[in-house]
């Protein structure tokens, strides 16, 4: 019978909805709980390369003999690490009026500067 049809329709989504509101807290829980798992990895992801690069420094620094090479060493490591395309060596002078003092220590990525270059740049008329 139609009738039989239309109530049994009726009473599967009747238990539908209850079963809905009875998992949507429990659905909700989860979300919440994967979320933070997430926002977790990323912190520890974050963590390990800062300290990979902090080791990567450290082991530069111990390598060179030379203090200009250690110095350009260490800031090609930060600028790769901050995706920094170009990073310059400031060093602290306490017998001057202005405490930095600029180096002569650059770092410049090479597809930074090749994006730049004259050459790679068409001219303007």
């Amino acid at each position: 019978r139609p009738e039989n049809q239309f109530n049994s329709a009726g009473a599967v989504a009747a238990t539908l909805i209850s079963a809905m509101t009875v998992f949507r807290p429990l659905v909700e829980k989860i979300n919440l709980f994967i979320a933070a798992q997430r926002q977790a990895e990323r912190a520890l992801r974050r963590q390990t390369s800062v300290q990979q690069m902090l080791h990567a420094i450290t082991a530069h620094a111990n390598k060179s003999r030379d203090e200009r090479q250690s110095f350009a060493s260490c800031l090609a490591e930060v600028c790769a690490f901050t995706g920094w395309p170009i990073g310059h060596i400031y060093l602290v002078d306490r017998k001057q009026s202005k405490p930095l003092v600029s180096s002569d220590i650059w770092h410049i990525s090479i597809a930074w500067a090749t994006k730049r270059s004259p050459r790679a740049t068409p001219r303007r008329r």
